[in-house]
């Protein structure tokens, strides 16, 4: 059968299965970690796995991995992965299409007969999303050796469990988390293909992105503690208005991050006020800040910017914050030897194709300020995503499959 039909025959089944793995509400798909669905996920990943010719396991905080020998003892390893976690209510194509990806490169890798001078690991990483505790990308963390006791003991759900609470459920021994760690040493690369997410490739009519930087993020929720008064009752300059005091600065994130001209974005996505009733003066006020941009400066300034605005207007009725940040990552760059490898091999097949900057957080940027990586997207239809309109078609999944198995061949076979 022809590599580039199998492929897309090969990528549907799996995503059509995969889709499946949800909450059974109607609303695309909600696979959070740790939960029945994701069990159901990476049962059936490991499977596709070990049909592919890799040794499968399930590790203990959830990430699938599928493992294929180089011919010598002790080489080098080749990592592809990306997530199998989505969203509430997000879309089939998310993460888990970069999973499947991989487990196509693997298959085509072993079917090759090709000599294999590197072993390859394939990795469906577990909680990326960071949907249940707040920070995200736990797999990859705990395999790049930024997750501790602390680390799972202190991050909660909304209802105060632990993602350590949560590891004992899923029948893991978390006292051992450490030992998850890799030696970053012995892995010569990382590739990840993911969808888009954004408009630009579906928009241009280009069929591959090639990632040469995944922007840095500040992710963190901010309290605002006022005092509860009655609505009609207490003059407005008496108020602690916890409500008034955080949407002043909530108003300004736009024009912070416009203020830094080159790409970066900053945006509240949840609030919620307390008591959250009509005709009470809000006495406390939740907020997040989401602030990305290829230039770390640029993050710090829009976080000293609102840090500002919120030590002003606190100060000035008497109340008071809390800024509890969540998740702070750097800009990361990916590795110029292979996004020139990747060119050479859409060049190759008259693929269209552009170097672009991801504005969404990944898998990859937790490992490419330690190991070779890079990054291939494929378009988003409408540039929709992180809900059920999520749409890449098979081909365009296809092609970015057929780049990165050559690029990992040729990787295979240097000298």
């Amino acid at each position: 059968m022809d590599m580039m039909l199998k492929a897309k025959e090969d990528i549907k089944r799996r995503l059509e299965y995969l889709k499946t793995c949800t909450i059974a509400n109607g609303k695309g798909v909600t696979r959070l970690p740790f939960s029945e669905e994701a069990r159901k996920a990476a049962e059936y990943l490991k499977k596709e796995m070990e049909q592919a010719g890799l040794e499968a396991y399930i590790d203990m905080v959830g990430n699938v991995r599928g493992f294929l020998p180089a011919d010598e003892p002790d080489s080098q390893v080749i990592m592809m992965g990306s997530h199998y976690d989505t969203v509430k209510e997000g879309g089939e194509y998310d993460g888990i299409t970069g999973v499947v990806c991989a487990i196509q490169v693997a298959d085509f890798v072993k079917r090759s007969g090709k000599k294999r001078k590197y072993a390859l690991e394939i990795v469906a990483f577990n909680d990326e999303e960071g949907m249940m505790f707040g920070s995200g990308c736990l797999g990859s963390k705990a395999l790049t050796g930024q997750v501790d006791q602390n680390y799972i003991t202190s991050l909660t759900d909304e209802n105060g469990i632990s993602i350590r609470e949560w590891m004992i459920k899923w029948g893991s021994d978390p006292d051992k988390i450490e030992e998850l760690k890799l030696n970053l040493e012995n892995v010569r690369a990382f590739f990840e293909i993911h969808i888009e997410q954004g408009p630009v490739l579906d928009t241009t009519k280009q069929e591959i992105g090639i990632v040469n930087c995944i922007v840095g993020l500040l992710r963190c929720m901010v309290t605002v503690e006022g005092r509860a008064d009655h609505a009609g009752t207490t003059p407005m300059h008496m108020r602690k208005d916890a409500i008034e005091i955080a949407s002043k600065t909530i108003s300004k994130l736009d024009e912070f991050a416009l203020e830094e001209q080159n790409g970066s974005v900053a945006t509240c996505g949840f609030i919620r006020a307390y008591p959250n009733a009509m005709n009470v003066i809000a006495s406390k006020c939740e907020f997040t800040m989401d602030i990305r941009s290829p230039k770390d400066i640029s993050i710090e300034n829009m976080k000293e910017k609102a840090v500002d605005l919120l030590e002003y207007h606190t100060d000035k009725v008497g109340a008071s914050y809390k800024f509890d940040t969540k998740l702070r990552q750097k800009p990361v760059y990916m590795n110029q030897r292979l996004i020139d490898m990747l060119k050479e091999k859409c060049e190759k097949h008259q693929y269209q194709y552009r170097e672009m900057t991801s504005g969404a957080a990944h898998d990859a940027m937790v490992f490419a300020d330690k190991v070779d990586t890079v990054m291939v997207f494929v378009p988003s239809k409408d540039g929709r995503s992180h809900c059920p309109q999520e749409y890449s078609s098979y081909a365009d999944l296809a092609k970015a499959t057929q780049i990165v198995f050559e690029t990992i061949c040729d990787m295979m076979s240097e000298e």
